[in-house]
């Protein structure tokens, strides 16, 4: 037989063993929501995939429910930026929340770019929710030293 907490809200949650639901709760449930997030400058980080194939360096992020508008990418140097905000929804103005797993809130990703990366191409596409950032690699021609200490390059 399992323990339940009831909450103030009389949501009862099933106390397990390990304590996974009270986690939960405290994770999920009283967690700082919604517009205070932007007020406290606490940022949430969007669930992200970096990834290489043998043309190019991948990251997928999901960011559904932003509006390109609200989704910045940039360059500086060797660092990769994405910016972004999700408002939080205003469809019901009067709510009360039984459980809230959407973060809501400005988010920031950096990723350095190794000297691979041809900067100049790197794509960025958004769509169905996901961004998509693709950064092609420099073509890696092999080279050699000649005699006199200058460099053969081979094509």
């Amino acid at each position: 037989m399992h323990a339940f907490v009831q909450l103030d809200r009389d949501i009862p949650i099933r106390a397990a063993g390990e304590g996974e639901e009270l986690e939960f709760l405290f994770r999920h449930f009283y967690r700082v929501k919604g517009p205070s997030l932007i007020a406290t400058g606490k940022r949430w980080l969007p669930p992200t995939d970096l990834f290489e194939t043998q043309e190019a360096l991948v990251v997928i992020m999901d960011i559904a429910g932003i509006d390109r508008k609200e989704v910045s990418v940039k360059i500086e140097g060797s660092t990769l930026t994405i910016r972004g905000l999700r408002r939080e929804l205003t469809k019901y103005p009067k709510r009360h929340y039984h459980l809230m797993e959407m973060d809501f809130g400005p988010f920031e990703r950096r990723f350095h770019l190794p000297r691979i990366v041809d900067v100049d191409k790197i794509e960025a596409n958004y769509s169905d929710g996901l961004l998509e950032v693709i950064m092609p690699k420099r073509s890696q021609k092999p080279s050699s030293l000649n005699a006199d200490g200058g460099e053969n390059h081979h094509v």
